[in-house]
C-alpha cells in the first residue's frame, strides 16, 4: 500500500475518531466499555457530571460496587447473557449510586464487541438516567394505591356510569366492593348494561336524576326507596359528574349510602315524639312544682327564724316594760302623796328656815311640783306604746299561738301596719303615706295566721315600694298635690268567704308584668333588692295552703289592687276539731 493510500486511510479512521468522541462527549446518554471481567475500560465524559465521579476513579475498576445490591441479580444476569449469546441486551432497569450516595436510576442497553476469532473484547454500555421518570411512575403508582385503597376501603357504594347517546342513555362501567354489598342484585351483572336494561330500574326514577345532573352541570343529591319483596330499603345518593379536556361530561360517579336504619329511627322517633312532648312538659311542671316547694320551703323556714327572733325579742322587752309600768302607777301615787305633804308644809309653815328656802330656789321647786306629774304621765304613755308594739310584735310572729286556729283578720292587718307604720311617716323628702281602713265586721277566720300575717306583709311592702319609687321621681308640690295612699278593706261575700283588698294609687303595671306577677323569681326590683319570692309565696299560701284565691287588678299609672279571698271556715280546721 502506497504512503499516499495509508495517509488518507488514517486521516479518514481519525475523523472518524473525531466524529465517534464528539457525539459520545455531546450525548445525554452515559457510554462506557467494560472488560469481560467487567471492569471500566473507558467512561464518557458526562459520567462526572451525570454521577458526580471524576474519570480517574471510574476507569480501571469494576461496576459492582456502583449498582444497588438488589440489582445485581439483574445486571450480572443481563451482562452474562450478552457475552453468551453476543446479542444486545435492552431496557435494564437498575439503580445506580451517585457519589453523594443518593441512588439514581438508569436504563441500559449492551452490546459486544468481538475480535477477528469471535472472542468478546469488550462489552459497550449505553446508559440513560431515568430517575426522573421513575419518580413520576413511583408517585403515579403510589397515587393508583391510594386511590384502590379508597375505592375498595370506603363503607359506601361507588358505581361509575358512563354517559351514551348525548346523555339520553347510561351505561354501568365500573364499581367497588361495598356496592356489590348493599346492591339487592349481584352488581357484577350490571357491567356493560345500560340503566334502561337494568332489571327493577325501570321503578325507580335514577334516570332523571341522572339526566338533572347532565343539565345543572355539578353534584346532585337525593333519596330514593327501593321496595323489595322482604321490605324497603333506602338510599342516600351523590351523583356527580366528570369532564374530559374539551369540557364535556363523559362519566358520572354515583355515591351511595345505606340510610335504612337512619329512616327506621326517624320513623320510630316520630311515633314517640307525642310521648316525649308530654313526658316533657310533666317533667317541666314537676321541676317548676319542685322548685316553688324549695322555694317555700326556703321561705318558710326564713319566716320561721324571723318569727322566732320577733318573738324573743318581745318576750324580752316585754318583761322589763311591764315591771317600769307597774311601777309607775306607784311611783305617780308616792308622787302625789309628797307633793300633798309638801303643800300641807307650805300651808301651816310659811316662812321655811332660810336654808330650806335657798334650795327650794335652786331646784325652783314650784316647777318640779308643776312638772313631775307630767313627767309621769309622759313615762306611762311610752311604756303603754311600747306594750302596743310587743303586743304587735307577738300577734305578727303567732309564736304563742297554735299554727292553726280562728283569728281575726284585722288584729293580723294592723299588727303588720304597725310594724311598716316608719315607712308610712313623713320624710324629709317626702310627706307622710295616707291610709285609708275600712274594715267590715269579720267573724274569726280558721287560718294559719303566721303565713297569713306574710302575706299582708309581702303586699303591703311591695305597694310601698312601688310608690316610694314614683315618689322619688316626682316633686314635692306633685306629691302633695296627689299623696301616696294606702287603701285596705276587708268584708264578707256569701257568708262564706272573707275579702281583703289592698290597693295603692302607685305607678301600676303593664299586662305582661301582671300576667308574670306570681310567677317564682320574677321581680321588676334592681338585683339585690327583690328575689322575686313574695309574692309567689304569697299566691301559694293563699290557693293551696288556704283554699282561697289571690288576685291583681292594675293599668298603668292608676295604681294596683290586690284582692284577697280565702274561706272563713277551712277543712282542714274542720277535720281537727272533729
Amino acid at each position: 500500500m502506497s504512503n499516499e493510500l495509508l495517509h488518507q486511510e488514517l486521516s479518514a479512521l481519525r475523523q472518524s475518531e473525531e466524529k465517534f468522541r464528539s457525539i459520545v462527549e455531546n450525548a445525554n446518554d452515559l457510554i462506557f466499555l467494560l472488560s469481560p471481567e467487567g471492569i471500566f475500560s473507558y467512561v464518557s465524559p458526562n459520567f462526572t457530571d451525570i454521577l458526580g465521579y471524576d474519570l480517574a476513579e471510574i476507569e480501571g475498576r469494576s461496576f459492582v460496587p456502583l449498582i444497588d445490591p438488589d440489582d445485581l441479580p439483574i445486571c450480572y444476569q443481563a451482562f452474562e447473557t450478552a457475552i453468551a449469546t453476543g446479542q444486545k441486551q435492552s431496557g435494564i432497569e437498575y439503580r445506580v449510586r451517585h457519589k453523594n450516595g443518593n441512588w439514581r436510576w438508569h436504563t441500559l442497553n449492551l452490546a459486544v464487541k468481538k475480535d477477528s476469532h469471535g472472542e468478546v473484547v469488550s462489552i459497550i454500555g449505553v446508559a440513560r438516567d431515568i430517575s426522573g421518570r421513575k419518580q413520576v411512575e413511583q408517585q403515579l403508582h403510589r397515587q393508583a394505591q391510594f386511590l384502590q385503597s379508597i375505592w375498595d376501603g370506603v363503607d359506601y357504594g361507588i358505581f361509575v356510569l358512563d354517559v351514551l347517546e348525548g346523555g339520553t342513555e347510561f351505561r354501568y362501567a365500573n364499581y367497588n366492593s361495598a356496592m356489590a354489598r348493599i346492591s339487592p342484585i349481584p352488581f357484577k351483572s350490571l357491567l356493560g348494561k345500560t340503566v334502561s336494561e337494568a332489571p327493577g330500574e325501570t321503578d325507580i326514577p335514577f334516570r332523571r336524576r341522572y339526566q338533572e345532573c347532565l343539565q345543572v352541570g355539578q353534584t346532585v343529591s337525593f333519596e330514593e326507596c327501593l321496595r323489595q319483596e322482604e321490605g324497603e330499603r333506602w338510599w342516600h345518593l351523590n351523583v356527580t359528574p366528570l369532564r374530559n379536556s374539551a369540557a364535556q361530561i363523559y362519566q358520572l360517579i354515583v355515591t351511595v349510602t345505606d340510610i335504612s336504619e337512619r329512616k327506621q329511627a326517624e320513623e320510630a322517633l316520630r311515633r314517640s315524639e307525642a310521648e316525649l312532648r308530654q313526658r316533657s312538659v310533666e317533667l317541666e311542671a314537676a321541676l317548676r312544682k319542685l322548685q316553688n316547694t324549695q322555694a317555700q320551703l326556703i321561705q318558710t323556714e326564713k319566716m320561721s327564724s324571723l318569727g322566732q327572733l320577733v318573738a324573743g325579742v318581745a318576750h324580752e322587752i316585754n318583761n322589763p316594760v311591764n315591771f317600769i309600768y307597774g311601777n309607775l302607777a306607784y311611783a305617780n301615787e308616792y308622787t302625789q302623796d309628797l307633793i300633798r305633804l309638801l303643800n300641807l308644809y307650805q300651808k301651816h309653815y310659811p316662812e321655811p328656815e332660810p336654808e330650806i328656802q335657798t334650795v327650794a330656789a335652786a331646784i325652783d321647786l314650784d316647777f318640779l311640783i308643776a312638772d313631775l306629774p307630767r313627767l309621769l304621765a309622759s313615762m306611762k304613755m311610752g311604756a303603754d306604746r311600747i306594750q302596743k308594739i310587743v303586743t304587735s310584735l307577738r300577734s305578727f310572729s303567732r309564736m304563742d299561738e297554735a299554727e292553726f286556729k280562728a283569728v281575726d283578720i284585722h288584729e293580723g292587718i294592723e299588727s303588720t301596719l304597725l310594724i311598716l307604720q316608719s315607712r308610712l311617716k313623713a320624710k324629709h323628702d317626702r310627706p307622710e303615706i295616707r291610709l285609708i281602713k275600712e274594715y267590715g265586721n269579720l267573724p274569726l277566720v280558721a287560718c294559719y295566721a303566721g303565713e297569713m300575717n306574710q302575706v299582708f306583709m309581702n303586699i303591703l311592702s311591695n305597694a310601698l315600694d312601688a310608690m316610694e319609687d314614683r315618689d322619688r321621681r316626682r316633686s314635692v308640690e306633685e306629691m302633695q298635690q296627689m299623696p301616696s295612699t294606702l287603701h285596705i278593706s276587708t268584708e264578707v261575700l256569701d257568708k262564706e268567704y272573707v275579702v281583703i283588698r289592698i290597693a295603692d294609687n302607685g305607678p301600676g303595671m303593664t299586662e305582661s308584668v301582671r300576667q308574670r306577677l306570681f310567677d317564682p323569681f320574677f321581680t321588676t326590683k334592681p338585683v339585690g333588692k327583690g328575689t322575686g319570692m313574695g309574692l309567689s309565696i304569697s299566691y301559694q299560701i293563699v290557693t293551696e295552703r288556704h283554699g282561697g284565691s289571690l288576685k291583681c287588678l292594675s293599668v298603668p299609672g292608676q295604681g294596683a289592687e290586690f284582692v284577697i279571698q280565702i274561706p272563713i271556715r277551712q277543712r282542714l280546721a274542720e277535720s281537727e276539731t272533729q
